[in-house]
């Protein structure tokens, strides 16, 4: 068990659910409170998903008690297309290194939790598994209706260590599932990750981007005029800035206890 206002420890769940248009609900937020969300690639957090609601928690039983809540509300939410649907719940787990220093490192890892409806053969009524598109995919832009597939790929070739576990139902004679999937599942086994720590400094980060944001406003001050490449490279920094500065305990705490206050989150 551990302290809600823990000094050394912060971990903190979410649950997105996927409709099979690609499109994301957050399913820790009220229909009033929901943001955009929006898929944000960060240098040193990695692919994070902006507008997403986080729950601090402090047992796994706590854990598992919201698992448990936003998995009743995707059947809810999806009617009878529930089993078309897929779900991502993920726990973050950020450790401060030195606690006694200011400006301590936090070492990041995140667990998630992916539940993909739809089958191998593009013949299956549930739809094709977003594991196929993944394999399948081309490189494209990151839009909202991408972001089960972004998230998905960056699991299977990004910084991480993956298990998968894929549960087939044989049919009969004519069962074109089976094999589909077996195939599918030998392409994802193949493909690599490379598992690094994930160790940062949240005040030195904010303050190298601060400084960063100075040095670029004097240099497009000193050229009179507003350089494209430069315009797009201080909004740039400007995004960054606030990703980090997000990520605050204080201030996700905070953000957490009206989240269970609106929601009525399981404590």
């Amino acid at each position: 068990m551990l302290s809600q206002e823990n000094e050394e420890l912060f971990i903190s769940v979410s649950y997105l659910q996927f409709y099979p248009d690609g499109s994301a609900v957050d399913l820790l937020s009220s229909k009033a409170d929901r943001q955009t969300l929006k898929l944000v690639a960060h240098d040193i957090l990695g692919n994070l998903v902006g507008g997403l609601s986080e729950v601090c928690v402090c047992s796994a039983e706590e854990a598992y008690a919201l698992y448990e809540t936003c998995s009743e509300r995707l059947k809810a939410n999806a009617g009878s297309i529930s089993s078309r649907c897929s779900g991502l719940f993920s726990v973050t787990v950020e450790q401060k290194l030195h606690p006694e220093e200011v400006e301590s490192e936090v070492c990041r890892s995140r667990l998630q939790l992916f539940r993909l409806a739809g089958g191998a053969s593009r013949t299956d009524l549930r739809g094709v598994s977003p594991l196929v598109k993944v394999v399948e995919q081309t490189p494209c832009e990151a839009t909202s209706d991408k972001i089960l597939s972004f998230l998905l790929n960056d699991a299977l070739t990004g910084n991480s260590r993956t298990t998968l576990i894929y549960c087939i139902q044989p049919r009969g004679l004519l069962d074109d599932e089976t094999p589909s999937a077996l195939a599918l599942a030998q392409k994802v086994r193949n493909l690599v990750t490379k598992a690094t720590v994930n160790r940062w400094c949240p005040r030195a980060t904010v303050q190298k981007i601060r400084n960063d944001i100075v040095d670029l406003r004097t240099e497009m001050m000193s050229e009179g005029e507003s350089d494209v490449h430069n315009t797009f490279r201080l909004a740039e920094l400007t995004q960054n800035l606030q990703i980090v500065k997000n990520q605050c305990w204080e201030k996700r705490r905070e953000e957490s206890k009206k989240i269970k206050g609106i929601t009525q989150v399981p404590s």
